[in-house]
């Protein structure tokens, strides 16, 4: 499919028509992973382009402003849970105003509460509203939120901000702690500890997993991390797993599970041509016109056959 970017210039010329496009986007995605045995899909990106130098994000938001990735995250999101896949938010609090690498090095983003609500959470407010089920942290720091830790490390920004301020209360995972800015600064099991004492369900990719549990066991033995942190997580996931289990058996009932494994459909293939021709953009019609003269490259960068 075409980068989630290409539906936002649609969104600009004809935004019912984006609306339902991101739905069929999500109704595909959710249907192959579903078919492929996956039950989670880490998307929507709720991130919004609005830095130029962004290493990072760029063609992965669904737009350039906060209106239209809030209206076309929710929309993907809705066409995912439609296929019985959960979904995910991220990057919390928004890392689209970045020009470093959080991969590398910590972005550093001098925004406040207002500017934070008007602008970055302005997306994230609408998918947890649309009923979101998991929400991912960015590895960035916010001083004028919290000037010591990360967002991912940080109470203030996971379990105030995003969680009694939001009001969101479904399952929060980390970005991958392997990531630079995480795992040289704080080291593997201190990184897990401080994530999952600020409000992090689930810990995506420490440096060394068997390090990472040892010291969240060691952090729930002594006190430091309060047992009710433990089960409050398991009492997500729980959760989480019980809706992918009914939305499957609703799916069931329904009539729309397939029978035989056909990843790609028409409607999906359809849906790959449609994306193309509303979002492409000719602007040297001269030379648009010449037919017969030069050759089209088009370059795909994926794991999967391509047939074209």
């Amino acid at each position: 499919l075409a980068p989630p970017l290409s539906v936002g210039s649609i969104f600009l010329k004809e935004p019912n028509k984006a609306i339902d496009l991101a739905e069929q986007y999500g109704v595909c995605t959710g249907f192959q992973a579903r078919s492929c045995g996956l039950n989670w899909v880490l998307a929507p990106v709720c991130d919004i382009n609005n830095n130029p130098n962004n290493p990072v994000i760029n063609m992965r938001a669904w737009g350039e402003d906060a209106h239209t990735v809030a209206a076309l995250s929710s929309a993907f999101h809705r066409g995912l849970s439609s296929q019985g896949v959960l979904s995910c938010a991220k990057h919390f609090p928004g890392h689209g105003d970045t020009s470093v690498d959080s991969h590398l090095k910590l972005p550093v983003l001098q925004h406040d509460l207002k500017r934070l609500h008007d602008v970055e959470l302005f997306p994230f407010k609408a998918v947890v509203s649309s009923g979101v089920d998991a929400v991912m942290t960015a590895h960035l720091l916010l001083p004028k939120v919290d000037s010591k830790y990360p967002a991912t490390l940080s109470e203030k920004i996971i379990s105030k901000l995003l969680r009694e301020e939001i009001g969101f209360d479904g399952l929060l995972v980390t970005d991958a702690l392997v990531m630079k800015p995480i795992s040289q600064r704080y080291g593997c099991g201190e990184a897990a500890v401080m994530a999952f004492a600020a409000g992090a369900d689930l810990l995506m990719m420490p440096e060394n997993p068997d390090v990472a549990i040892e010291a969240i066991c060691e952090a729930l033995l002594s006190g430091r991390v309060p047992i009710k942190r433990l089960e409050q997580a398991l009492l997500r996931r729980k959760q989480a797993l019980a809706k992918v289990n009914f939305l499957n058996e609703t799916i069931q009932i329904q009539g729309k599970a397939s029978s035989s494994f056909e990843l790609e459909r028409a409607q999906d293939l359809r849906l790959v041509d449609e994306l193309i021709d509303s979002s492409i953009e000719i602007r040297n019609v001269r030379r648009s016109a010449i037919k017969d003269a030069g050759i089209n490259l088009i370059r795909i960068d994926g794991i999967l056959p391509c047939p074209f």
